[in-house]
């Protein structure tokens, strides 16, 4: 493929900088696990095998709403399914 990018023109060779600077990084994805009122159970985090629980102390989970501990069944006081 080198071979072929002297043949390029400096528009093209512009185009093809520009193309291969927008390729997004990776990202990592982490799931929050809400109860029915509303507070965090916890975190997890997206792998290629699966999910795996993080911990509450995790540096991923820096900045996201602090894990509770449970409360009443994680519903409100009268409030039931």
């Amino acid at each position: 493929m080198l071979e072929s990018l002297q043949y390029l023109t400096l528009d093209e060779i512009a185009e093809l900088d520009a193309l291969l600077a927008g390729v997004p990084e990776p990202v990592t994805i982490t799931m929050q696990i809400v109860r029915p009122d509303g507070s965090t159970e916890g975190y997890l985090l997206h792998t290629p095998e699966g999910y795996a629980e993080l911990s509450p102390d995790d540096p991923l989970l820096e900045g996201c709403p602090p894990v509770t501990p449970e409360v009443n069944g994680g519903y409100r006081v009268g409030e039931r399914p």
